[in-house]
């Protein structure tokens, strides 16, 4: 951002002087960049998560579900477990009044609509909690990521998952 310090000591955004109709950057913008780097599929010998951006149709029904006014963007999570018979799916959207907060349409354990804390530690590690919960991101590559689940601090799983073809 270009600034310049103005006489009472403060700093102006000198492009949003002279480019007003621009938009300022996102509160979210390392959260969906993080988000396009991964969708597809992600492999592993456990589960098979598919990690998809939302079609605006769906932001705007997550959104709605939440009472949220400025929804940015979404992310749909699909899993099947190699293992059992098993599957499922989460929809989440974050929008511009809420930093640090993701908006979706189930808990951990319950097909409930929950709000998770969100923190991205780097643009590559990303964490998200609720209550006792604590899923942690991290990727290696564009190809190869660890996801790592913590229940009250105690590690349950690490993972490790690459990503499907392109």
């Amino acid at each position: 951002m270009c600034t310049s310090r103005s006489r009472n000591g403060s700093y102006l955004d000198l492009k949003s002087l002279f480019f007003p109709d621009e938009s300022p950057e996102s509160i979210h913008d390392n959260l969906h960049q993080f988000w396009r780097r991964s969708e597809g599929i992600w492999f592993s010998k456990l589960v098979n998560v598919t990690v998809r951006l939302l079609p605006q149709t769906e932001l705007l029904a997550i959104s709605q579900r939440h009472l949220l006014e400025q929804p940015e963007f979404g992310v749909r999570m699909s899993w099947e477990y190699n293992t059992k018979q098993q599957s499922g799916q989460m929809f989440w959207c974050v929008d511009t009044a809420y930093p640090g907060l993701i908006f979706a349409d189930r808990s951990m354990l319950e097909n409930i609509p929950q709000i998770f804390d969100y923190q991205m530690l780097s643009d590559r590690h990303l964490v998200i909690t609720a209550d006792k919960f604590s899923e942690t991101f991290l990727l290696d590559s564009d190809r190869r990521r660890l996801r790592e689940l913590r229940v009250e601090g105690k590690l349950i799983r690490r993972l490790w998952e690459n990503k499907f073809g392109d």
